[in-house]
């Protein structure tokens, strides 16, 4: 039986776009079929497949990918050199009229959506759970904030402190856990 076609490349789309779809869906093995024939989907890497371009498409994919908790695809993506620090610029409004910006890491994202064992696999490939996103928060931070327990756990685990202090608000992960508002409230 042959292997069935990535449908993430029909219908006209560029590789970047399908790489995108792919990795955010969680389809690991379209993201690999797609990593593997990028040489026939050069659309916008002007011949090249290396470089800035395909870079830049690897993070953005990773980033993806560890937001929605799609392990597999983590994987493959860090394999292919995607870069577990990249941060990923994201526009989202839920208002008309009204843009918000967020930027965050694989880490940040996995952890936002208590996904442990990609948070597991980022740690392993060096992610830096100090890295802060828009509000101030680390990855300690945000797991503590947000009540993602088993992700603390993992974060922990891997040496991560809780007396680590944002650099925003000046509150520790534990002062997040306890739902502070500020050092005076201690």
């Amino acid at each position: 039986m042959a292997a069935q076609e990535c449908t993430h490349l029909k219908h006209g789309r560029h590789f970047r776009e399908a790489l995108l779809s792919a990795s955010e869906d969680g389809h690991h093995k379209c993201v690999k079929q797609i990593i593997a024939d990028r040489e026939k989907y050069q659309d916008n890497l002007s011949g090249k497949s290396q470089g800035p371009l395909w870079q830049g498409t690897l993070d953005k994919a990773l980033n993806r990918a560890a937001k929605g908790g799609h392990l597999k695809t983590v994987e493959i993506l860090l394999l292919h050199n995607a870069n577990a620090n990249s941060d990923d610029n994201v526009q989202y409004s839920n208002r008309p009229g009204i843009s918000y910006y967020s930027i965050k890491t694989p880490l940040l994202w996995a952890v936002e959506g208590n996904h442990t064992q990609t948070v597991a696999e980022l740690l392993r490939w060096h992610a830096d759970p100090k890295t802060e996103d828009l509000e101030g928060l680390n990855a300690v931070s945000l797991a503590a904030r947000e009540g993602h327990i088993e992700s603390l756990e993992v974060l922990l685990q891997a040496g991560c402190k809780t007396n680590w202090i944002d650099s925003r608000g000046h509150r520790s992960p534990l002062m997040y856990a306890a739902g502070m508002e500020s050092p005076s409230q201690c």
